[in-house]
This record gives C-alpha cells, structure tokens and sequence, in this order.
C-alpha cells in the first residue's frame, strides 16, 4: 500500500541582489572622507567608508533607494539612486559644515593695587 505525501507548494520569491560600490570624497579637496556612514533606512543596513573613502554594500534590488551619509565634520547629504544611476561607481562629494562662533570678548583685568 503506497501513502500520500502532502507537499506545501508556496511560490518563492527569488530577490536579484544589486551590489553599490562609491567613493565618499571631499567637496573642496577632492580627499577622501575615512569612516563616513552610509546608511539605508529602507534596508536597515550601515556601512564605513574606508581609509581611501571606498564602500560596498549589497542590497535585494528596487527601484530606487535613497542613502543617507554622514561624515564628522560634513553636512549630512541625502544620496538618491536609481535605474540611471551607475550603482558600481558611485562619487560621493560632501561638503564641509560651516561652524559659525559668536564673537569672543576678551577683558582685562587688574588685579594690582
């Protein structure tokens, strides 16, 4: 006597993987920006630029997604990418932050008597 086997046949999604690949750059410079974050809140994933400002990271495929980097020192820049985006060789220029102080007032004062 043969038994039935039940099979679960549920479609699996097959997701393409899309590898990003960039450099983080200085905007005035042209050096690159060591230990920048590069960040993809869709994805929840972060990643380092290193020594030489270089990232990869990969990512299931879409649209378009958008990167948020960070650097210490720089203004924050929002990096949109999308199907006319060369995903391989991004360049990334981030601008240095202005840091304005207030004016410094310097009183002297005597203390001989």
């Amino acid at each position: 006597m043969l038994g039935k086997i039940a099979i679960d046949e549920k479609p699996t999604a097959i997701l393409q993987q899309q590898e990003i690949k960039g450099t983080i750059l200085d905007s005035k410079t042209g050096a690159p920006v060591k230990g920048a974050s590069i960040h993809l809140a869709d994805y929840g994933k972060t990643v380092l630029s290193d020594s030489t400002g270089k990232f990869s990271l990969t990512i299931e495929k879409g649209d378009s997604i958008v990167l948020e980097v960070k650097a210490p020192w720089y203004v924050t820049k929002p990096v949109l990418i999308n199907n006319t985006t060369n995903w391989q060789n991004l360049v990334i220029m981030m601008t240095e932050e202005s840091i304005h102080m207030g004016a410094v007032v310097v009183e002297e004062e005597n203390t001989n008597k």
